[in-house]
């Protein structure tokens, strides 16, 4: 099964589980029927310090993260290979010197969880955004939990 077909099945999932309790707002709030986007900040968008390779893979990351709404900490934790093979013309390392600079540019905080594992990405609403030690000790828990999901599938 597709990475697209499971996150459908786990929004279907939590989709009747909301629309059980709240049912004239479950439609409006999961969307099921949109498609997925990567957001920008239009901050972002026209900072000339980051290039537009950068901001795609801001985007990609974005896509990847559970909380859509940027200003509600966004975290993401795919692997740098796995977004390598989804955007075919960039390598692991190529993917590794965008995170690089838009850390250096302020646009986003990686957290490393351990040797071996996938980093937490929290994207930035806007530059320079400082994130408080809860919000990061909640996206490291969550991340902590999806991963062992994953492992035990």
């Amino acid at each position: 099964m597709s990475r697209k077909s499971d996150l459908r099945n786990q929004k279907k999932s939590e989709f009747e589980d909301f629309e059980s309790k709240n049912p004239s707002d479950a439609q409006f709030i999961f969307g099921l029927d949109e498609p997925f986007f990567g957001k920008i900040p239009e901050e972002l968008i026209y900072d000339k310090e980051v290039s537009a390779q950068a901001r795609f893979i801001f985007a990609v990351y974005h896509i990847h993260s559970r909380q859509k709404i940027l200003s509600k900490g966004s975290v993401s934790f795919p692997s740098q290979r796995r977004i390598a093979e989804e955007c075919t013309t960039f390598s692991v390392r190529y993917i590794r010197k965008l995170i690089q600079e838009l850390k250096d540019c302020g646009w986003l905080t990686s957290i490393q969880l351990g040797l071996g594992l996938t980093n937490a990405i929290f994207l930035h609403s806007y530059k320079n955004e400082k994130i408080s030690k809860k919000k990061i000790r909640e996206g490291i828990n969550f991340v902590k939990r999806q991963m062992g999901r994953y492992k035990n599938a």
